[in-house]
């Protein structure tokens, strides 16, 4: 049926009163503690994008979806995404204990949900995006920030690739491990001139349901970025790139929460007071390779226990 899947992404939403059409350039809509944006920053003449959630997200899953299309060159034309606006930030990475991403997602051709994606007509990553400066004004200004750490959980099309090149040490890849998936290190520079590095999973995920904090700990131990960094953004959507037929990319379910040593926020945004005392909550992020337990980090060949909580990492 013509458009099927997109019916299907209405009548998920269809329970609210009226559903929001965001299909301006940077139109948003906010609902606390989310704020959803079209965000085609890099638009042509050659398609178009827009945003669809309802005016009152089910907090449990807060659905949405979004269609484009774009047929000019593979570069990124958008980032259609949801951005979890707390009260801890921003907050330097050497407070940060915890950070939780949960999604459920899928794309897909709008007027044929079934069929198996092309890799030579459609370019696309879905990716969490984060933004931190050592300024703790700057690190909330998007074009001001220094750093932007990325974390791709999947991708389509040969030209969709991470901005620079992969990080080694002693020639051979950084690679971390989250549960069942492994994480590529890249770094680079964007247009802007920011500092970019980018977590590219060895697979194409769906589903997530996973604390990222380890990741940015990587980050802090390897001298690649300053504990006292300010993270001032947290952004997950899809960067949307090339694609000649419309496409369909469909959010079912997403949620966010970040822990400080001394509090955390939960989905709804609201500060808690962290259980128990402090230090039993683990290291901080700058932390995670030098202290801690149940790690085993592989170097050149030979095993060498290290302390990472839930962190494999390999040189």
């Amino acid at each position: 049926m013509l458009l099927a899947l997109a019916f299907c992404s209405l009548l998920l939403l269809e329970k609210a009163n009226a559903i929001n059409e965001l299909c301006g350039q940077y139109e948003t809509y906010y609902q606390y503690p989310y704020i959803w944006n079209k965000n085609a920053w890099n638009k042509d003449d050659t398609g178009f994008s827009c945003t669809y959630v309802s005016q009152q997200p089910n907090a449990s899953s807060n659905a949405w979806f979004a269609l484009w299309r774009w047929s000019g060159d593979p570069s990124v034309k958008g980032y259609p995404n949801v951005g979890f606006q707390s009260t801890i930030l921003p907050l330097q990475l050497q407070d940060l204990r915890q950070m939780n991403i949960s999604a459920s997602w899928k794309l897909a051709y709008s007027n044929a949900s079934n069929q198996s994606i092309d890799e030579t007509d459609t370019a696309a990553d879905v990716a969490l995006d984060l933004f931190a400066d050592e300024d703790r004004e700057k690190s909330m200004q998007s074009t001001k920030q220094k750093y932007e750490i990325m974390i791709w959980y999947a991708r389509w099309g040969n030209s969709s690739q991470p901005i620079g090149k992969l990080v080694k040490k002693k020639k051979k890849a950084v690679v971390a491990v989250l549960g069942d998936t492994s994480f590529q290190l890249y770094h680079g520079r964007n247009a802007r001139r920011q500092t970019v590095y980018t977590w590219l999973a060895n697979r194409t995920m769906s589903t997530i349901d996973m604390d990222y904090a380890p990741l940015l700990g990587v980050l802090v131990d390897r001298g690649l970025i300053s504990k006292k960094v300010y993270l001032g953004s947290v952004m997950w959507g899809i960067e949307t790139s090339y694609a000649t037929q419309k496409m369909n990319f469909t959010v079912d379910s997403f949620g966010a929460g970040i822990r400080t040593s001394n509090q955390s926020t939960d989905a709804a945004g609201e500060i808690m007071s962290a259980p128990g005392d402090s230090n039993d909550d683990g290291p901080p992020v700058a932390d995670l390779l030098s202290k801690g337990s149940h790690a085993r980090v592989m170097m050149t060949g030979y095993p060498v226990l290290l302390a990472i909580i839930g962190l494999v990492f390999l040189y």
